[in-house]
């Protein structure tokens, strides 16, 4: 949906970081929640809504005081994915302590902490050195917003295949 959104505000407006800006936060919310509600050890402390929330007022404060919203919010994707592969491998650390037969790639949380710290952690590293290209190599943006391109699709898809395979996979909690 922000995909679409932001397509539509870049052609109707001409600009569609306000559209990543407000979706940004949703996202980092929406996927804190899953790993509170995934791992019971952050569920008993409520860790997910924690980061959250401190999420939110990163992206509010962000906003206000560093960048509006009519610009690339790098601060708060910065935090977004330090926080999202953060609690990916926490994931994968828990997965590793709790699981018997460490057969992960037959868990869901597995494949869904798999994708999320892959492309985070691939999204990291263009936004880290996305400057550089621009100013030293220009001539490989435009491949490098391709490969992003390719990247999110490549995610999206991988979420599609995990709920497809849902029923076969195992919980954690079996």
């Amino acid at each position: 949906i922000a995909e679409v959104v932001a397509r539509m505000a870049a052609i109707r407006f001409g600009n569609n970081m306000p559209v990543y800006a407000l979706y940004s936060p949703i996202e980092l919310l929406l996927i804190c929640l899953y790993f509170n509600f995934s791992i019971p050890t952050l569920q008993r402390r409520g860790i997910g809504w924690y980061l959250a929330i401190l999420g939110i007022l990163v992206s509010v404060l962000n906003a206000v005081f560093f960048q509006p919203l009519t610009t690339f919010n790098s601060n708060f994707l910065y935090f977004e994915g330090v926080v999202i592969i953060g609690l990916s491998l926490y994931s994968f650390y828990f997965l590793v302590r709790s699981s018997d037969d460490l057969q992960l790639t037959k868990l869901r949380h597995f494949w869904f902490s798999f994708i999320q710290c892959s492309f985070w952690t691939i999204t990291f590293i263009n936004w880290g050195l996305y400057e550089y290209f621009i100013v030293h190599v220009q001539r490989f943006v435009p491949a490098i917003n391709i490969f992003i391109s390719v990247i999110s699709g490549v995610a999206y898809l991988c979420i599609a295949l995990v709920f497809w395979q849902y029923p076969k996979l195992k919980s954690t909690d079996e």
